[in-house]
């Protein structure tokens, strides 16, 4: 599951008309509850999101029979971790653009309703507002838990995450360009309009714990382009012959 919010929301009507903060918030939460419906649809995983002003909730259910908890655990982060990145790069859109934040945990969860409940959502509730830049990241017991390959890591990004307090945590981060590149292809002009885009929702404000966000969040942009170039033709040739089958 992950919890994930936008960064710089409290006192956001100060910049922004209240009623397109809303609209952008529907927008966002109609987005990707459309894409969870979607991969629920199409694969082994059920996927749920549920909303609270700029927070969002997700979880994932592997509903195949006969797997081993690795496998389930993969098939469950890689349905967060594309919804995600689908996310961040379409709620980074005018008139409100926004930069969210947070972090990816596993474990028993009892989802009814709005209400959640257990191991997972505890985890992710101590850590999803830590990160001291716009990045999800999993939690290391979920990156020590995952058995990674090249279909796999073109998803997420190794990366030394700056969390407030702690220090740096080396770990995964999600792909913020996977969905993009995914869809169109990689090449140069689309990783430069997605990181654009990415990084506009800081271009306004001038406080220091902002800037220093966006520095921080411009090193992640460098590190995961870098890592998207470098993986996107093995996760190609392995998406390419799982399609074939």
């Amino acid at each position: 599951m992950a919890i994930v919010d936008a960064l710089g929301f409290r006192g956001i009507w100060r910049d922004h008309e209240p009623s397109d903060v809303v609209k952008v918030l529907r927008r966002a939460k109609r987005n990707v509850e459309g894409d969870a419906e979607y991969r629920t649809m199409l694969t082994d995983v059920e996927m749920k999101v549920a909303a609270f002003s700029d927070t969002l909730i997700f979880t994932a259910f592997s509903t195949a029979a006969e797997t081993t908890p690795a496998e389930r655990t993969r098939a469950t982060v890689a349905a967060i971790a594309s919804t995600v990145s689908f996310l961040m790069l379409t709620a980074c859109a005018k008139p409100v653009p926004l930069a969210y934040r947070g972090c990816v945990s596993y474990g028993n969860v009892t989802v009814s309703d709005s209400f959640f409940i257990g191991e997972a959502i505890d985890d992710a509730a101590e850590w999803y507002e830590k990160a001291d830049a716009g990045v999800v990241w999993l939690v290391p017991r979920v990156t020590r838990a995952l058995e990674l390959g090249e279909d796999f890591m073109l998803g997420l990004v190794p990366w030394e995450v700056p969390i407030k307090g702690v220090g740096h945590i080396t770990t995964l981060v999600v792909n913020p360009f996977f969905e993009q590149v995914a869809i169109h292809g990689l090449n140069e002009a689309v990783l430069d309009v997605a990181e654009r885009k990415l990084l506009s929702p800081f271009e306004r404000s001038t406080r220091i714990d902002v800037v220093r966000k966006q520095q921080q969040t411009q090193v992640f942009m460098n590190a995961a382009r870098e890592h998207t170039t470098e993986h996107y033709p093995a996760w190609l040739a392995v998406a390419g012959t799982a399609s074939a089958q």
